[in-house]
């Protein structure tokens, strides 16, 4: 701090040489904090932006899976279209079939109108899935910064990934190393417990030293020399300053065990949630393997064996109807099921922070 005084002069006189104790003085001061205080104050600082790093790490962990499930998603709706394509076309071959029967008085009207029904719901099925199927190229092209309208090359197969590791135990131990979150946390505590400790270091009294000149002029007997002062000063810590700071401290440290209960408890939920996606995917791969190796066999066998039964009049029209749905049911289903399988895996990887950029895994979809 630099300081002018302007001191002593007389009331009625107020200008130097008029009092002996009259003069300017130019003053020069600085505060010097106890040299501990330093690297506190600096290791509390690091610590804080070393907690708020790992946030930007769980955003992209959050955004990559979220992009891969949309992946997923668009696969599903082209996958489902094709299938509705072929049930489409079906329909209209068995329509052409029974509409023949109709005209012939061998079946009724009704028959024929649940068959157009089920066209009619084909079409429109065709329509919602294209819909579908824009709605998310618009959220991909939007998170991968394209234009509006780019056409997506991703194929219609849906890849069930090979979730290799399904110990729940392990998957958690995986997620606290690789988890971008957990580290927040865990940085967050630490960085209020060095704050606390910057708190305390707070106590140590700082030092103060100062120089002044002081100019003068000659008044009466004094010759007016010039004077030179200096001097240093240490506040004395009060009982009252001292606790402040020791209560901040405690503050802080207090804050320090809240956050680590949180990031306890969000283990805990990480826990809940990896057990839940392993189940989802254990169930998705088995209905998958079971519809697709036993289900969809036996129910295209069934109605193949029902529409031939039906050209020859040993097979009802509601035979023929229900063997229709079932094998277009287990086939969504089958394709549902891969979906699922996928879209747990994909939830396996993001609760494990695989996705981040320092996880485990390339973040390709």
């Amino acid at each position: 701090m630099v300081a002018t005084e302007y001191s002593n002069m007389p009331v009625l006189a107020p200008w130097p040489g008029n009092h002996p104790m009259s003069g300017i003085q130019l003053k020069v001061s600085q505060t010097v904090p106890f040299p501990y205080k330093f690297w506190a104050r600096a290791g509390a600082a690091e610590a804080v932006r070393d907690a708020a790093v790992p946030m930007k790490d769980e955003a992209a962990n959050q955004i990559a899976g979220r992009v891969h499930m949309l992946v997923v998603q668009w696969r599903l709706s082209r996958a489902l279209r094709g299938v509705t394509e072929r049930h489409l076309e079906a329909a209209e071959q068995l329509l052409d079939a029974v509409r023949v029967k109709y005209e012939l008085g061998r079946v009724e009207q009704h028959d024929l109108i649940r068959l157009e029904v089920l066209r009619d719901k084909l079409a429109d099925d065709l329509v919602e899935l294209d819909r579908r199927r824009d709605a998310i190229a618009a959220a991909l092209n939007a998170a991968a910064q394209r234009e509006p309208g780019a056409p997506l090359q991703l194929g219609s197969e849906i890849p069930i990934p090979d979730a290799a590791e399904l110990d729940v135990v392990r998957l958690v131990e995986v997620a606290r190393q690789n988890r971008p979150v957990l580290a927040a946390l865990r940085g967050s505590a630490t960085a209020e417990r060095a704050q606390a400790s910057a708190m305390r270091s707070e106590k140590w009294p700082d030092v103060t030293a100062w120089a002044g000149y002081r100019v003068r002029l000659p008044a009466g007997a004094d010759p007016g020399n010039n004077f030179l002062t200096a001097g240093v000063s240490v506040p004395i810590p009060w009982a009252s300053a001292l606790w402040k700071w020791e209560e901040k401290a405690q503050a802080h440290e207090a804050r320090a065990r809240s956050e680590d209960a949180r990031r306890q408890g969000v283990e805990l939920n990480l826990r809940g949630e990896l057990d839940a996606a392993v189940v989802r995917y254990q169930r998705a791969i088995e209905k998958s393997e079971v519809y697709g190796a036993k289900l969809i066999p036996g129910a295209q066998k069934t109605l193949e064996a029902a529409f031939g039964s039906y050209q020859v009049d040993r097979a009802g029209f509601a035979e023929l109807f229900s063997a229709e749905l079932t094998v277009l049911e287990y086939e969504r289903a089958e394709l549902n099921a891969r979906a699922e399988a996928a879209t747990a895996a994909i939830a396996i990887d993001m609760l494990t922070g695989r996705f981040a950029p320092s996880g485990e895994k390339d973040t390709q979809p």
